[in-house]
């Protein structure tokens, strides 16, 4: 478990609650509720709550694991619930491309569907193209990867 007591206590306004690593099954989610209702549920992305989002109420988990983050944004991903794409697929790109195919297959269906893209950790791994477009502008405030 880590530790929920970040930064310099003598300057903390508020007393940290007990950090957890991962989502109690005893906690519903909105997925379990809607699920009982008839609602497919599904999940793609990032989850970091327990091993898969299976547990949880969802039917169709793409790419949610118990970790916060990608082995690679590049194909292959290493991810046991992410089959690999072409050589160079991008891992966002990805995941949005998983998300319209579930909407536009559960569209006549009542349907809950969560997307959390990985995009915000590390490894900080950008397609070729945008790279380019970033690494010639200045940088502030130790921002300088492009």
């Amino acid at each position: 478990m880590n530790s929920s007591e970040r930064g310099d206590s003598r300057t903390r306004k508020l007393i940290p609650v007990e950090n957890r690593t991962v989502l109690g099954e005893e906690k519903r989610t909105i997925a379990e509720e809607l699920r009982k209702d008839g609602y497919i549920t599904a999940h793609v992305g990032k989850w970091h709550l327990r091993e898969d989002p299976k547990t949880q109420g969802f039917d169709v988990n793409v790419g949610g694991t118990v970790y916060g983050h990608p082995v690679s944004y590049f194909s292959p991903y290493r991810n046991k619930y992410l089959e690999g794409g072409p050589a160079g697929e991008y891992l966002t790109d990805r995941l949005t491309d998983e998300a319209i195919r579930f909407v536009e297959a559960q569209k006549y269906n009542p349907f809950f569907f969560h997307l959390s893209y990985y995009a915000v950790h590390s490894p900080i791994q950008a397609k070729k193209d945008m790279v380019a477009k970033y690494e010639n502008r200045q940088t502030s405030n130790r921002q300088n990867n492009p």
